[in-house]
């Protein structure tokens, strides 16, 4: 469980550094890589953060807990896209912001996955 909470709070708070930097215009340059790295990469972050803040609070974790959470976690970044989309929050729908949230929710399932196998291998 730990390190399920570790992960949330690390990927949280580097996605609020980033978008601060972006804030305070350190990441200016209009290059590709810093476009990329202010859009998307926070976003990324706060979906993983939310993903593994999220599935912490389980009695049990189990396959189907794992994809209600995934499932959920989605809709909520789509909740937010439309949103913008109507202009009911600030902020401009992109469809990209909706790939970054489905790749945030893969790659959190794999590492969520490696973390079964560290405590299988740990429990004998």
């Amino acid at each position: 469980m730990r390190k399920r909470i570790l992960i949330s709070i690390c990927t949280l708070i580097l996605g609020v550094f980033i978008y601060y930097l972006n804030f305070i215009n350190v990441l200016i340059t209009d290059n590709d890589i810093s476009i990329f790295i202010r859009n998307y990469i926070p976003d990324f972050l706060w979906m993983v953060s939310f993903y593994f803040f999220s599935i912490n609070y389980a009695k049990k974790i189990t396959k189907k807990y794992i994809i209600a959470t995934s499932i959920y976690v989605i809709a909520l970044g789509l909740m937010f896209e439309m949103m913008q989309y109507s202009n009911i929050v600030k902020g401009t729908f992109d469809i990209l912001d909706i790939i970054t949230y489905i790749i945030a929710i893969i790659i959190a399932n794999i590492v969520e996955l490696l973390i079964w196998r560290y405590e299988d291998e740990n429990k004998n």
